[in-house]
């Protein structure tokens, strides 16, 4: 799961400066997740969900996993809010 987030994180964060270029996120592999686990089934397929709607480019898919009170802080301090992080 870790890795998934990981690889969710680095697809997102890079589309600003690659958004030329494809990025695929893997399927997890099947032995990853058992079949019997769906709660963790569902978060990571909505976290896929998200990360695909990302990498299209698809502001509204893409805003529909976020609160609309979200605010982040990005390392520099600024503040960057739900309208504005969809809009990147």
């Amino acid at each position: 799961m870790r890795r998934l987030i990981m690889l969710a994180t680095v697809a997102i964060t890079g589309l600003g400066a690659c958004a030329q270029h494809a990025v695929v996120v893997p399927e997890p592999l099947a032995s990853t997740v058992a079949a019997d686990n769906v709660e963790e089934r569902a978060v990571m397929d909505a976290e896929r969900a998200w990360v695909n709607a990302a990498i299209a480019g698809d502001p509204d898919a893409f805003g529909r996993f976020m609160a609309d009170e979200y605010v982040a802080q990005g390392p520099k301090g600024t503040l960057l809010t739900k309208a504005a992080w969809v809009q990147r």
